[in-house]
């Protein structure tokens, strides 16, 4: 394409640069528009490079990167309103230099949108950019950044950004604060640099500062730096309680830092092991899990304290259901076809839940679909009754949903007449009124119905709704009854 043809792109919308990129395909099946299609690409998202204006990119400068970026996420920036950007920006400014890179990857293509033409509208805008291009490991285009910008960081920023990411910036750490060298501490102990670590405690200690070992602490567990926390556990004297021990577990089973788990059930007397291992469950890091089932393996069983299902709760609550649930299967030997307290089967949790691909991993490691809960509902018919007949081994012929609505319906109508009488009274409406409204709400608890109740249950509600009750036996059967009684007492 021409220069002039490349100008005159610059002048169209946005949207139509979008939907450019957007239907260009990524593979194509001739050579020729492969190379057609790839020379577009590049060109229009040159453009939209050059649209988009100065100052770092959000994005590296590889070409599907910026087509991604223009597809997904620009459209969303224009929205924002300046109240966002500025809480975004504050709020990656607090937390980066404590907190692991993989966890503020958004935030940092969010802060270098918002700030890369005009970094002086933020206090801190120049820090933030440098930060956030370290934050994506392009430390080259921060170095870059850093030649231009590198005079006008305050001390404050320049000690931050070389704690946490080491950019060979001069520090007159001496002329640091308290609470500064604090900050300073946990960016080292984020990245496990324990010389840094230790240079920074002694400043604080010559300033007769109070070190803030649990924050550093944290920090370490976070990023899962077991050299940092070991030397402040261990050698740092008796500085963390039971309480910020628990919290350091926390963090390492929420950020899925196996090694300082381990550490943690290894050495320490914890309190409330099963509440930390019901967290475990929940965020299925099987690295964190397989520790417990090493350390604490009476907390990796069939039931939880509460006699639900550890299966249940991970279908329930759980963020990573299909490896946790292969964990508890292959490595805490659970019970998969236990029933909890609820009358139910993982199976059965699965399929009421809709988790198909979930219920085929637990086909696959054992389970039955066979076992009736409470209201004699197997899991293959519940599966069955979802319209995911391929799940359900168990053979079902084509009118079983059907039968059941209308054993279901016909348990309802039995009562149908007095109960619309009775609502016609109780409300003063019509019974025209009454039965319309009595008719929408019949066909949902039939639907309800036919879904959740076993067949073998609506059979023998469907019976004992059509025998009659006999209220007076008789004179007849009461001297029978008498007879027989006598004869019983001779």
């Amino acid at each position: 394409m021409t220069g002039k043809s490349s100008a005159a792109l610059t002048c169209l919308p946005t949207e139509i640069l979008q939907q450019i990129l957007s239907y260009l395909p990524t593979e194509d099946l001739s050579q020729n528009v492969q190379w057609t299609c790839t020379k577009l690409r590049d060109v229009t998202c040159l453009v939209y490079r050059t649209r988009y204006g100065k100052g770092p990119a959000p994005v590296s400068e590889n070409v599907d990167d910026w087509k991604t970026f223009a597809i997904q996420y620009e459209e969303v920036y224009l929205k924002d309103t300046n109240e966002l950007k500025e809480q975004t920006i504050d709020a990656f400014l607090e937390s980066y230099f404590e907190y692991p890179d993989e966890t503020l990857t958004d935030e940092a293509r969010d802060i270098i949108y918002y700030l890369h033409e005009s970094p002086q509208e933020h206090p801190r805008g120049f820090e933030a950019i440098v930060a956030a291009l370290s934050v994506q490991n392009r430390y080259l285009d921060a170095s870059e950044y850093l030649k231009t910008s590198a005079n006008l960081l305050t001390l404050d920023s320049k000690a931050l950004l070389q704690a946490r990411f080491n950019l060979k910036l001069s520090v007159a750490w001496h002329e640091c604060s308290i609470e500064l060298l604090n900050q300073s501490l946990s960016a080292t102990a984020t990245i496990g640099n324990l010389n840094g670590f230790r240079y920074i405690v002694e400043l604080v200690l010559a300033k007769d500062g109070e070190v803030d070992y649990i924050r550093a602490a944290t920090a370490a567990a976070r990023s899962g730096i077991l050299e940092i926390f070991e030397y402040i556990h261990a050698g740092c004297g008796n500085v963390l309680n039971s309480a910020d021990l628990a919290l350091l577990m926390d963090m390492s089973i929420r950020y899925g830092c196996a090694n300082i788990t381990e550490s943690l059930l290894e050495t320490c007397v914890l309190e409330g092991i099963q509440a930390h291992y019901e967290s475990a469950l929940r965020f299925g890091h099987v690295e964190i899990l397989l520790q417990f089932a090493k350390y604490k393996p009476g907390v990796a069983a069939t039931y939880m304290e509460s006699g639900d299902l550890q299966l249940s709760f991970v279908l329930s609550h759980g963020e990573k259901k299909c490896k946790t649930i292969y964990f508890l299967a292959k490595h805490a030997s659970v019970d998969i076809d236990a029933i909890g307290r609820d009358g139910l089967t993982a199976a059965h949790v699965a399929a009421e839940k809709g988790l198909f691909e979930e219920l085929e991993l637990l086909l696959s490691l054992g389970a039955s679909l066979t076992s009736c809960g409470l209201i004699e509902q197997t899991a293959a018919e519940l599966v069955y009754c979802s319209h995911k007949h391929s799940i359900a081994h168990q053979t079902f012929s084509p009118g079983l949903i059907d039968r059941k609505k209308d054993l279901a319906r016909h348990v309802l109508k039995m009562s149908r007449g007095e109960n619309i009488r009775a609502l016609s009274t109780k409300c003063r409406e019509e019974v025209s009124g009454i039965e319309s409204a009595y008719d929408d709400a019949e066909a949902k608890l039939v639907a309800l119905w036919a879904r959740n109740i076993g067949m073998q249950t609506l059979e023998q509600l469907h019976k004992m709704l059509e025998t009659p009750v006999v209220l007076n036996p008789g004179p007849a059967k009461r001297a029978g009854e008498a007879k027989e009684l006598a004869f019983l007492n001779r």
